[in-house]
């Protein structure tokens, strides 16, 4: 047998958990050499956590919402903001700064995907870092718009938006905000579990191979349809637009995409001894990871010039396709509209529901689930609810300031954490930024080539395909990779809103086929009984029984009601033929036929459906009405049946009333068996009903054997003419 391994983890020494050595120096170790060590005392605690909402529960929430601690923590700022300092600024400005070179780039290019004007981009990239601020847990994650975000919000356009996309997507964003506050409040976050890993990796790749397959169009120079179309009708534009494709966007694309890939990897190598040392080998390390950093912004710098020098100086080579069209200066602070494009309210908004649940879930679930991963990575802790109203919080201010929905970003967040920022205070320093670049450059925004924007999207959302959890799944359980290949096929196909619903509902029915197809263990179990010394002139000197037990793996729920009925009456109830083996008696009451053994002994065959009941506790109703029914079937059927493990309560409900009340019910619970015994040739409805309870004592003196044989024997010697109802106590 393999030796336990003890791993400890501590602070201390290892000495300063180790017994003093003795004479010969040696330490004893625990579980080692037993008289080293004593049990002075022993204290055991069991509490229950999870389980079905309770009245306790709602009354410890409602108590809990006075406290003051529960407020501050509604508001994280106040915990954390006493103990800053100045090096918790320098970290948090450098990287907040850091970030900022990223967003602006990213935020012009993701407006793109989801059909508004390049500024609307800006104008979602900094209120939600001021909130997330003030009511964030993580120090990592940072809000704006984000590639999946963008292409929900052009999704959740009605057919007639027209014009007035802006306002359906400021409106998308108010409400994406006030469903995620109510989310928070109620503490519905756990709706987000459902939704299985392999859904969010085919979502993520789905979304991922749809954005970059529009973005071509950005690198060729043409213009067709809309950036949430299927990979049909995209392809059917790109064959139709083929001999429009513009060289000069190729050419601009292709190189942008190239320097992209080569600024991401400029690095210098860590060195270590004396050159590691050198400042001179420092700051050129430095130099190279911030030109890495800022690649998109550089690459955007770069063209917007080329593209201004090609407009101003040689507009009539008609060269790069610009932006063009972007309104300088930073948006105005008012409420949203909520009646526009002839529309009332009540009109806008039932076109906006489904964009509304959809933009929530998704970037909640995407916002919480970089929480974790960073939280995890530094090992520090994240509140989920938290993260909900922050999020929403966000959402709900950005709409203020002419935003369409925010989420957490994993790029953003991944560069704020290398970064070295220390408290959520980066994000101010990253609002601040995109707020400074919206007042001095977005009038140079207008220069900015299509097909650099087309590039640094391509280059962004690359990364999110996830390859290996094909094989992880291949090798794991495959049968997740139904929900993954239908979330990746319906929403490249027909949109990703799509193909998130199937992969859920995908998800939902793997997770509910083994509630309705619960595993059931069958035992089969014949056992012979012969006098001693074997007569073989009687023809009944023998007995033999055919016992069957069966064992539900857990609890039985209603959706499998009609599976157990079923596999009773095929599985069970004709067990090995032995319907072939019945006879009629005298009486013309069925019976099974002798059964003839190798040895020449002829046997009698007494057949036990044995049901342990150790898991009925959890079922629900339905399901025990669903053994109810077994039980009038096993009467139709003559069959003896045995429940083992089930709780009284349990059996109050499966015995059929008239079984119920000629049961004398025990006091104790543990330790009892029922068994119920019928037969056809009841010459009345109820003979006898028999209670036989063993005292305790007796029953652990008395021998193994010997109490399976007692058990056994009152089994079978039930008459045949009556129906028995036994409640006896097992070892």
């Amino acid at each position: 047998m393999d030796e336990p391994v003890l791993i400890r983890f501590a602070t201390k020494p290892a000495d300063a958990y180790s017994p003093q050595p003795d004479q010969n120096g040696k330490r004893p170790s625990l579980g080692s050499d037993a008289d080293a060590w004593m049990l002075h005392s022993e204290v055991r605690t069991t509490r229950t956590y999870g389980g079905p909402l309770s009245v306790s529960d709602v009354v410890g929430t409602l108590r809990r919402c006075c406290w003051l601690r529960t407020w501050q923590r509604r508001l994280p700022i106040s915990l954390w903001i006493r103990k800053y300092s100045w090096k918790d600024l320098k970290g948090d400005f450098i990287a907040g700064v850091t970030v900022g070179l990223t967003v602006i780039p990213q935020a012009l290019a993701y407006s793109a995907i989801a059909e508004l004007p390049l500024e609307y981009g800006l104008y979602s990239a900094f209120m939600g870092c001021f909130m997330y601020t003030l009511f964030g847990t993580s120090k990592d994650v940072t809000l704006g718009p984000t590639a999946i975000i963008s292409l929900l919000t052009a999704e959740s356009f009605p057919k007639n938006a027209g014009l007035s996309k802006p306002q359906y997507a400021i409106f998308l964003c108010f409400f994406t905000g006030v469903f995620q506050c109510l989310m928070a409040i109620f503490n519905l976050g756990f709706l987000i579990n459902f939704v299985s890993a392999p859904v969010i990796s085919g979502f993520t790749s789905a979304s991922a191979f749809i954005i970059m397959y529009g973005q071509l169009k950005s690198i060729l120079g043409v213009s067709f349809g809309k950036s949430t179309d299927g990979v049909l009708e995209q392809t059917a534009g790109y064959l139709n637009t083929i001999w429009n494709i513009n060289g000069w966007d190729v050419l601009m694309g292709v190189s942008c995409m190239a320097i992209l890939l080569v600024l991401k990897g400029l690095r210098l190598p860590r060195r270590h001894g004396q050159k590691s040392k050198s400042p001179l080998y420092t700051y050129a390390r430095e130099t190279l990871r911030l030109i890495s950093v800022a690649r998109y912004g550089i690459v955007v710098i770069v063209a917007a010039g080329i593209g201004y020098f090609l407009e101003e100086y040689f507009p009539i080579l008609h060269s790069v396709t610009l932006t063009k069209d972007v309104e300088a200066g930073l948006p105005n602070f008012t409420v949203p509209e909520f009646s526009f494009n002839n529309q009332t309210f009540r009109e806008v908004f039932v076109d906006m529901t489904p964009g509304i649940a959809v933009v929530s879930l998704v970037g909640a679930m995407e916002s919480i689930a970089i929480a974790k991963a960073f939280a995890h990575q530094f090992q520090y802790n994240i509140d989920p609810t938290q993260e909900f109203l922050a999020l929403g919080m966000a959402n709900f201010l950005s709409s203020f300031v002419s935003s369409y929905p925010v989420t957490g970003s994993f790029t953003k967040s991944a560069l704020n954490a290398q970064s070295g920022v220390r408290t959520p205070m980066g994000c101010v320093f990253t609002g601040a930024f995109v707020l400074g670049s919206l007042s001095l450059l977005s009038s140079s925004f207008r220069y900015v080539p299509k097909a650099a924007l087309g590039a640094v999207i391509i280059c962004a959302v690359s990364v999110m395909f996830e390859f290996k959890i094909f094989r992880d799944l291949w090798l794991l359980n495959k049968k997740e990779l139904i929900p993954l290949i239908m979330t990746i096929a319906v929403g490249v196909i027909f949109g990703v809103d799509f193909g998130l619903l199937a992969g859920i509902i995908g998800a939902l029915l793997l997770l509910l086929y083994p509630l309705a197809r619960p595993a059931i263990d069958v035992e089969h179990l014949t056992k012979t009984y012969t006098p001693a010394p074997i007569t073989y002139t009687d023809i009944t000197s023998g007995r033999q029984i055919l016992e069957v037990t069966v064992t539900p793996h857990g609890a039985l729920y209603f959706p499998s009601g009609e599976y157990i009925k079923e596999f009773f009456e095929e599985d069970i109830f004709p067990q090995n033929g032995l319907e072939k083996m019945r006879v009629t008696d005298a009486d013309g009451a069925d019976a099974i036929s002798p059964v003839l053994l190798p040895e020449g002994l002829v046997c009698s065959v007494d057949e036990v459906i044995v049901f342990n009941g150790i898991h009925l506790i959890n079922s629900d109703y339905t399901t025990l009405r669903a053994l109810r029914a077994i039980v009038m079937k096993c009467r139709k059927a003559c069959k003896t049946l045995k429940f083992i493990n089930t709780p009284m309560k349990i059996l109050r409900i499966v015995l059929p009333k008239e079984v119920r009340e000629q049961v004398k019910w025990p006091d104790k619970e543990e330790g009892q068996a029922i068994v119920v015994n019928f037969s056809q040739s009841l010459p009345e409805k109820l003979a006898s009903v028999s209670l036989n309870v063993e005292d305790g004592e007796s029953r652990r003196g008395s021998s193994e054997d010997n109490r399976r044989e007692g058990e056994e024997s009152m089994v079978v010697a039930s008459s045949t003419a009556q129906l028995e109802v036994t409640s006896k106590s097992l070892p």
